[in-house]
This record gives C-alpha cells, sequence and structure tokens, in this order.
C-alpha cells in the first residue's frame, strides 16, 4: 500500500533471457512494453511484452559479458557496452544482423554508459580502469 500516493502494482513473470545471468537490463524511454537485457554470455536482447508475456524479439552477441545498456532518448538504438572493453551501437529491429563496434578498451571493462537525454548522437561512457 501506499497512502496518500498514486496507486501501486507489481507484475513478476520470469522468462529465459540468456546462460551466465543478467548483468544490464534496461526499458525503452518510449515505451513501456519494451526491455533490452544483456547478459554474462554477451548476449544483447531485445524483449517486447505480448499479451502479458515477454517475447524475444531482437538480440546479438558481444565478446564478454555485458555490463551496460543504453536506449538513445527516442527509443531506435541502443548502445551496449562488455567486460572485454567493448562498445557496440545497434539499431533496434535490426541487431541480429549486428551491432557496429564503436570503440575499444583491451585494457578495462566498460562500467556505464548513457546516451545525452536529448541526443541520439552523443554518449557518455566509463571504465574500470577510470
Amino acid at each position: 500500500d501506499n497512502p496518500g500516493g498514486p496507486p501501486s502494482a507489481s507484475f513478476t513473470q520470469s522468462s529465459y533471457a540468456c546462460s551466465g545471468g543478467v548483468h544490464a537490463i534496461v526499458p525503452s524511454p518510449t515505451d513501456c512494453a519494451t526491455l533490452a537485457v544483456g547478459g554474462g554470455d554477451g548476449t544483447v536482447a531485445i524483449f517486447q511484452s505480448n499479451d502479458g508475456k515477454w517475447v524475444d524479439v531482437d538480440g546479438s552477441k558481444l565478446a564478454g559479458a555485458v555490463t551496460g545498456l543504453a536506449f538513445s532518448p527516442c527509443g531506435t538504438e541502443i548502445l551496449a557496452g562488455s567486460s572485454g572493453g567493448e562498445l557496440k551501437r545497434g539499431r533496434c529491429g535490426s541487431l541480429a544482423q549486428g551491432m557496429v563496434l564503436v570503440a575499444a578498451n583491451p585494457c578495462a571493462a566498460l562500467t556505464g554508459l548513457s546516451f545525452a537525454p536529448d541526443s541520439n548522437t552523443m554518449f557518455a561512457t566509463a571504465s574500470a580502469d577510470g
């Protein structure tokens, strides 16, 4: 209960996403029925809710565990960072055709990434080596 506040609700469902555990998960900024999931096996998967069930609709693979994900503000592109220091970018709906390598830091894992709030072309990253 949330006295005096907006009504609250919760929903629990289990769906297989990847092997190696889920290391990153981020909702689409434009639609509450889309999630990106990143796994310990390098899987980047896009899930959409379909009649109450989460369905894997698109995906790609990174070298190393996925350590971060970020949707572009318009929700059409995604950045994915890996434990191997890769930063890749892909267009949602065509991730299976491959993601483009944007940068690589073979010395350290990417630990955070984000698009600028009002830009599909500017983003920032953080890595384990500072």
